[in-house]
């Protein structure tokens, strides 16, 4: 069925287009076995040829300052994948059809591949590359993958199967204004990423004036506190609560602890999960401090957010610090913890799994202004938080239009010329 309305897909599309199977009009070609090439041989030699991997894709772009290099002599080796400008890499195995565009190498200007990627460019100027990347990066392609993959526990897709997807090519100057108003809204969306890096760190060196009292507000005189968190809070732990639990359906407002890592900032106002499991379960109070109590990484125990909300059912692996508001403001010490990853890491204990517990976070040291004086350092806080949330949000509107735009291009179905 799903072959089907691929077909039905294709035969509506204008009458100047054509569809031709991928091997007809693209070389493939990648590294056979690695030709012998081992990780020990990799190096930092800023003079040496580049060596792409899967890893060193970030939406459509290569992360040069993370690709390792190889010798001149083993980039040699292997001419037929010595990079070039304008070709399309793809990963053929792991996570299978991830996509780049190469739109420059910097020096010394080579680049070679690792064994899961392939590399395509146009037989006889059969297509502009910039379009294939995005013709790839349509749910068809996406289709094709999910069909003609193999394997069970590691996927992968052959030379082969790749060659046989059908490729719908409009002529080669509306490839080119397809391309161009794509690759415009890519550079849209890589100025804003940029712009909210840049927020970000503008955050990161104000937490850090700000939290330990390097940068005193004006009006605030009183000093600063010296304070371990056993001495003003007390700790409670969270109660089962698993993935298979939460039902958006349910009566009660829940947190499961792995939404702590990517779901929840400083402050948690609005509650993104339901429960039915009701009876016998741990609750919020306003203010109260979440932290996750394990993990895969020691540095992700260093999360901490302020509800603001209460009688929210609170699940297992969370650590519960509460403590007087008339003493700290949860927000405050929510920013603090973040800001302080070095010293949470030395309180974290596990070799596989880390895990951070309350006797460990009875420990935690910090400097505490006066109530009036944290409102203000959360404030200025909360504006460039605020700042960001915005930039992320324009940015997920911007990638939702790209997506209609891909759909009506790609197809035809609205044409540029």
């Amino acid at each position: 069925m799903v072959i089907n309305q691929t077909k039905l897909k294709v035969r509506n599309i204008p009458k100047s287009w054509t569809t031709k199977p991928f091997k007809e009009i693209s070389s493939m070609h990648g590294r056979i076995g690695w030709q012998g090439l081992k990780q020990t041989e990799f190096t930092s030699n800023d003079d040496d040829p580049f060596l792409i991997t899967g890893m060193n894709f970030k939406e459509g772009k290569i992360r040069w300052d993370e690709v390792y290099h190889i010798s001149y002599k083993r980039y040699e080796m292997a001419k037929e994948i010595q990079l070039k400008k304008n070709d399309v890499l793809m990963t053929k195995d792991g996570t299978i059809g991830k996509l780049l565009y190469v739109d420059n190498i910097p020096y010394p200007g080579l680049a070679s591949l690792n064994s899961h990627l392939l590399v395509f460019r146009p037989i006889l100027n059969s297509y502009v590359p910039k379009f294939l990347y995005y013709q790839l990066s349509s749910q068809n392609f996406t289709k094709h993958i999910e069909e003609n993959k193999s394997g069970s526990t590691f996927y992968g897709i052959s030379q082969e199967a790749v060659g046989k997807y059908d490729v719908i090519l409009p002529p080669i100057i509306e490839q080119r204004s397809i391309a161009k108003v794509l690759s415009d809204v890519d550079d849209f969306i890589f100025d804003l990423d940029q712009l909210i890096a840049k927020k970000r760190a503008i955050k990161q060196g104000a937490m850090q004036q700000l939290l330990t009292g390097n940068a005193k507000l004006l009006g605030f005189k009183q000093d600063w506190e010296k304070v371990e968190l056993g001495e003003i809070a007390k700790f409670q732990k969270g109660r089962r609560l698993s993935k298979d639990d939460i039902d958006q359906d349910g009566s009660d407002p829940c947190i499961h602890y792995g939404e702590l890592f990517t779901k929840y900032p400083e402050e948690i106002v609005n509650i993104i999960s339901r429960t039915n499991v009701c009876n016998d379960m741990v609750r919020s109070q306003v203010n109260d401090v979440l932290m996750p109590t394990s993990d895969v990484t020691p540095n992700g125990l260093a999360v901490a957010s302020c509800i603001k909300r209460a009688d929210v059912i609170l699940g297992g692996d969370i650590l519960i610090i509460r403590a007087p508001e008339d003493e700290i403001i949860g927000t405050f010490l929510s920013y603090v913890i973040r800001m302080s990853k070095v010293q949470v890491m030395q309180l974290v204990t596990g070799t596989t799994v880390f895990h951070i517990y309350k006797s460990d976070m009875k420990n935690f040291r910090f400097t505490m202004p006066g109530i009036d004086e944290q409102n203000a350092i959360i404030s200025i806080l909360r504006d460039i938080d605020k700042e960001i949330i915005e930039l992320v949000i324009r940015k997920d509107k911007i990638r939702s239009i790209k997506k209609g735009l891909m759909q009506e291009l790609l197809t035809g179905k609205t044409r540029l010329i």
